[in-house]
């Protein structure tokens, strides 16, 4: 036997006998000795290499690590790979702008495919040009200058400490697509001061519009040569503020009354609300989305539909520039004697005190009501830069008709319900459809009473919009071609013409959002050639949680939207159910204020996705939907429109340009140029 220190020589010089014959063993056993020895030469120690699964991490890790520098878009490799790609054969090209106004070349997908693709410059595709309308607008979309970071910030964020009410504020802006920075500020003026002299640079004169406060106290505090420089950088770029002044609970010895020290208000801490109303004679142009009337009893309208009292600070004005825009009706309180008082919660100051536009909360942002006069503040204060759209579109997609099992399926009821509701919903929505996806191969499997449902819809099919949804609600990911995908599109196709569905909206959805993102590009293939696409949806990109990050972005000219949940899924189909108890009590409290009605709110363009499920049994889709419309036109100025899926998708890329590009993560960019390998034409021009 060679000894440990006996170094190995002529491995791969002879074969495999000589091999075998330095290491001093048989050949039945050189396998087992191989496994010993192979790793010294590499250098590795024994001790290492002996633990297996120590060593699959640490490989798994190094092949990431190497597979995300190779995919990078800064390295050699990708570079190379992209001139692979961007032959005339598959890939055109073009010029677009950066954000630096310099010019760089994008790819533009031209064919694709199995090797029977024929599409290349300038041939068609399921009977059109690649040069579509829908590509052309997304090369004049990619061509539009980006926004994003802190130079494009228009709401400056102060706060001393990662709170939850700084979060709270953050989210509300990243929700509402609202460029914003937040700073987080050290103890200490030198810090305060460093803030302040970079943002009165005359470079930054139109960075911020707005300057949002987590507690006003932080602001009150500042030297007073620091808080001269902020108000002179305010007053010269009309630079309003939005503070909040959450309750001093500095434990038992908290003053109730608290005199603000330089600025004319009273501040009334721990004090709890059961209603909120707004004062519709306060100052003039605050309210904008709100409607400046009527009163909420905080306990039904609550996110979370708890019945608890809310804790609010009171805010009493000391100066006329002063007004109330919100009071409060204070609880019962007999150690304080308050018994029915209103007192207000939230004030604006007009700027006749200083020159500064300012709106004080004495609260946080868990209503939704302060979420919207929050928005209102921010137009108020900052100016048209800062305003939301009013006009909201809303897409209501019918996932799965004909597709579900015996006894939960729509009947013929439950269809003139389904035609009744989008008739009111129509004389409420501007341009108001139901968006129905079929699988046509599920068509009367149901009951004889589910069977009479499908017919009725078959029978008023032009009522409706309607997309293909998978013929057997196959998920696009597990058919490998792009072939597979077109027999079975092209089926559903069929069925459509057979029963006279009109299908040419240019939209689909994957079941399941299978192979949207991460992109399965036979996926797009097909629905190029079959349906010629345009635009979809999904809840995928980049991640399904949280729902507030949701993007879209443009793959090989079919617009990508991102697509909402609204709390109804396959399985929700009772008030009362073992399984969802309650049910109707989270429905209510989802749209009265919660969380249907707050996508609408705070999303200008918004694609729900419901099941043809949920407009059977208790028709909970119907009930929901009609209740979160009224409640939005009873207390907002928001006006409800639907326009069909290109118009939306257009619509939607118009405002939020810098989305058109994807955002490919480390596994995203692998399996993507892995599909790019397999399924693409590789071959080399002649």
């Amino acid at each position: 036997m060679v000894s440990e220190n006996t170094p190995l020589v002529g491995i791969g010089s002879s074969g495999a006998e000589e091999d075998v014959a330095v290491m001093g063993t048989s050949a039945s056993s050189g396998s087992s000795c191989w496994r010993r020895c192979r790793w010294r030469l590499v250098g590795l120690p024994r001790t290492i290499t002996s633990n297996r699964k120590l060593m699959i991490v640490g490989m798994t890790a190094v092949l990431i690590i190497l597979l995300y520098f190779l995919t990078s878009a800064s390295h050699p490799f990708s570079r190379h790979l992209q001139n692979i790609l961007s032959s005339e054969d598959i890939f055109g090209t073009f010029k677009q702008n950066d954000q630096d106004g310099r010019q760089k070349t994008r790819l533009t997908w031209r064919g694709g495919g199995g090797s029977d693709d024929t599409a290349a410059a300038g041939k068609t595709v399921g009977g059109s040009s690649d040069t579509d309308a829908a590509q052309q607008f997304t090369e004049q979309l990619s061509s539009l200058p980006r926004k994003g970071g802190d130079a494009a910030a228009h709401v400056l964020l102060i706060t001393k400490a990662s709170s939850i009410l700084a979060r709270s504020i953050a989210d509300l802006l990243v929700i509402n697509k609202i460029k914003n920075k937040v700073e987080v500020l050290e103890s200490g003026s030198s810090s305060v001061s460093s803030l302040l002299v970079s943002a009165s640079h005359s470079s930054l004169q139109s960075k911020y519009r707005c300057i949002v406060f987590e507690d006003f106290r932080h602001y009150l505090s500042l030297e007073l040569d620091t808080r001269r420089d902020l108000d002179a950088y305010m007053m010269k770029y009309k630079v309003g503020m939005v503070a909040f002044l959450p309750n001093n609970s500095a434990g038992k010895t908290a003053n109730f009354r608290e005199q603000l020290n330089g600025y004319p208000l009273l501040v009334h801490n721990k004090i709890t609300v059961t209603e909120l109303r707004l004062v519709s004679n306060s100052t003039a142009g605050v309210f904008r989305i709100l409607k400046a009337d009527g009163s909420w009893s905080v306990s039904t309208n609550s996110n979370s539909g708890s019945s608890s009292q809310r804790p609010m600070a009171g805010l009493l004005s000391q100066h006329p520039s002063i007004l109330p825009l919100e009071e409060g009706v204070l609880s019962s309180y007999k150690q304080r004697q308050y018994a029915s008082v209103v007192m207000p919660v939230v004030v604006a100051d007009d700027g006749s005190l200083d020159g500064i536009k300012r709106v004080l909360f004495g609260s946080n942002l868990s209503l939704w009501l302060h979420k919207l006069l929050f928005l209102d503040a921010l137009a108020y204060t900052g100016g048209a830069r800062l305003a939301v759209p009013l006009e909201r579109y809303m897409l209501i997609d019918v996932d799965d008709i004909f597709v579900a099992r015996t006894g939960i399926r729509m009947n013929d009821a439950d269809v003139k319900a389904m035609l009744e509701s989008q008739a009111r919903l129509q004389q409420q929505v501007q341009g108001f459809h139901f968006n129905l996806g079929y699988s046509g191969f599920y068509f009367l499997s149901g009951n004889a009473q589910e069977n009479l449902g499908d017919k009725a819809l078959l029978g008023n099919a032009s009522s409706f919009w309607w997309f293909g949804h998978m013929w057997r609600h196959t998920q696009p990911h597990k058919l490998a071609s792009a072939e597979e995908l077109k027999s079975r599109m092209l089926l559903n196709k069929h069925f459509a013409k057979t029963y006279n569905i009109t299908v040419d909206s240019g939209y689909s959805v994957a079941p399941h959002h299978s192979g949207v993102y991460p992109v399965h590009e036979p996926l797009y293939d097909a629905w190029k050639k079959v349906w010629n696409i345009k635009v979809t949806s999904t809840e995928e990109y980049p991640h399904l949680r949280p729902d507030k990050l949701r993007r879209g972005f443009v793959h090989r000219g079919v617009m990508v939207l991102p697509r909402q949940m609204c709390g109804l899924f396959t399985h929700t189909l009772f008030f009362e159910s073992p399984g969802h108890p309650g049910f109707k009590a989270k429905l209510d409290a989802s749209m009265n204020g919660g969380e249907v009605f707050q996508i609408i709110a705070f999303n200008p363009v918004t694609i729900f996705m419901t099941h043809m499920t949920n407009y059977g049994n208790d028709r909970l889709a119907i009930y929901l939907f009609e209740g979160v419309v009224r409640q939005i036109q009873r207390v907002t100025n928001f006006s409800l429109r639907t326009e069909p899926p290109v118009q939306l998708a257009r619509r939607y890329f118009d405002m939020y340009p810098e989305e058109v590009d994807p955002v490919w993560g480390i596994l995203t960019r692998a399996s993507y140029i892995w599909q790019q390998c397999s399924v693409s034409k590789w071959r080399t021009a002649p």
